[in-house]
């Protein structure tokens, strides 16, 4: 039986059969692998293997051809990172998760690689074979609202929050929350809008330098907007503090706390406590406090069993709150210096007993030294608090009070005290409709 040659195939392999006991030497083989088309990838050990007898019949691989080698194809390296963080003992704070990202206009979000082409190859015939194609990124399957493409990578086309919607990357001008703020977003601190579709869960945080809109009610949840914060739902009763610099727009609030620019309550406020430096618009107040430095407007106010209902319009609340601070810590000097006074007169009188017995006295010294030390701190803080207590009570004074008025379109019923400017005071002593209140010659007066 001859030698014979045969290729595999694709191509890639020609093997030589031989019976037991043949050899091949090299010039049979190069005209085996002449007749054959073999013309690449050609083995010279395998001469050498072929020219040496063997006791069974065999196979000699002669030559060998080269795979193609695939290249990359396009792909997109993500540069924002965005999910919950481990702290490094393992734990998770899940209020603050952090998950939105800010970025600046100009902010890199994508960089887009291009693809990488492979390389071909040959089989044993001298066939190129080329490597399979490679694509490239297509850029509007990654780049979303709020981005553009860049020499290769996409960016942020405005400053907002980053977000990954439908596998695009986006930036949004404003921090869109899905259902209720709770464990699955965690508290939120942004310079930019927020707005929330459900509620705000109990012992969550919201901060934002601009507007916040709640679509559900705010839980004892912190909530701070340098804007205006409107909530659909109410504010309910809790502990944590509830405000804006702007507008606060709520259907009602119950006991709590609310600090606004000015305050708008389609429904019912419930034993609150409202400190507004501008104008007060409710439909019913019914227990509770209001101090503003505007005019309020209310159809009801306060209730048939008299709960305590206070409203004071004209006075700035946060002026007010330094002014009775100030006031409290004026008294509070004037005790300690009344108090050191008199431990000096002691000390004093002790030490006259002393010299005139001839009793040493030097514990007694230091002891009036460090009371007249005492003395004389205490006096300085209380001169210290005259003036605070003056500059105060004179801003609250000069407050412009004349136009401010406290409007009642429906009913004010009898215990409800209505105060205009720091001092005048009306008490509603019988069921009063349709009135408006104001400061005339000093007083509050009804016409």
């Amino acid at each position: 039986m001859a030698a014979m040659l045969d290729l595999t195939a694709d191509r890639m392999q020609a093997v030589v059969s031989l019976p037991a006991g043949e050899t091949l030497d090299p010039a049979a083989a190069w005209d085996l692998l002449g007749r054959s088309g073999v013309v690449a990838g050609v083995r010279p050990e395998a001469f050498l293997a072929l020219s040496e007898p063997a006791d069974q019949d065999r196979t000699v691989v002669i030559a060998m051809g080269v795979a193609a080698q695939p290249g990359r194809h396009g792909w997109a390296d993500h540069r924002i990172e965005t999910g919950i963080r481990t702290a490094v003992d393992g734990t998770i704070d899940w209020h603050e998760q952090r998950r939105m990202v800010e970025v600046d206009e100009g902010r890199e979000l994508v960089t887009i690689h291009p693809p990488e082409p492979g390389r071909p190859g040959r089989d044993v015939t001298g066939r190129v074979l080329p490597p399979p194609p490679v694509s490239e990124v297509d850029p509007a399957r990654i780049a979303g609202d709020g981005t553009r493409l860049v020499d290769g990578r996409v960016e942020a086309a405005i400053s907002g929050v980053f977000q990954k919607v439908q596998g695009k990357v986006a930036v949004a001008g404003l921090v869109p929350i899905n259902g209720d703020l709770d464990l699955h977003h965690g508290n939120i601190d942004s310079k930019f809008p927020i707005r929330i579709s459900g509620d705000v869960r109990t012992g969550f945080v919201v901060k934002s330098q601009g507007t916040i809109e709640v679509g559900g009610a705010i839980e004892d949840a912190r909530v701070s907007a340098q804007g205006d914060l409107i909530v659909t739902g109410g504010i309910l009763p809790g502990h944590q503090r509830v405000k804006a610099v702007g507008t606060v727009s709520a259907r009602h609030i119950d006991s709590r706390v609310v600090k606004a620019g000015r305050l708008e309550v389609g429904g019912t406020v419930i034993h609150g406590v409202l400190m507004v430096t501008g104008e007060v618009v409710i439909r019913h107040m019914l227990g509770g406090t209001c101090t503003c430095g505007g005019s309020v407007t209310v159809d009801v106010l306060g209730s048939p069993a008299g709960l305590a209902t206070v409203v004071q319009a004209g006075v700035d609340p946060y002026e007010q709150a330094l002014w009775k601070a100030a006031v409290a810590d004026h008294d509070a000097a004037l005790a300690a210096v009344a108090a050191a006074r008199q431990q000096v007169n002691l000390i004093s009188r002790r030490l006259r007993d002393h010299a005139a017995s001839g009793v040493d006295s030097g514990p007694d010294r230091v002891a009036l030294a460090e009371s007249l030390r005492v003395f004389e701190q205490a006096s300085l803080r209380l001169h210290t608090g005259e003036h605070l207590v003056a500059d105060h009570a004179a801003r609250v004074a000069a407050a412009p009070v004349a136009a401010t008025t406290v409007t009642v379109r429906a009913i004010a019923h009898p215990g409800v005290i209505i105060g205009i400017g720091p001092q005048a005071t009306y008490v509603v002593r019988e069921p009063t409709r349709n009135a408006t209140f104001r400061l005339f010659d000093g007083q509050v007066v009804m016409g």
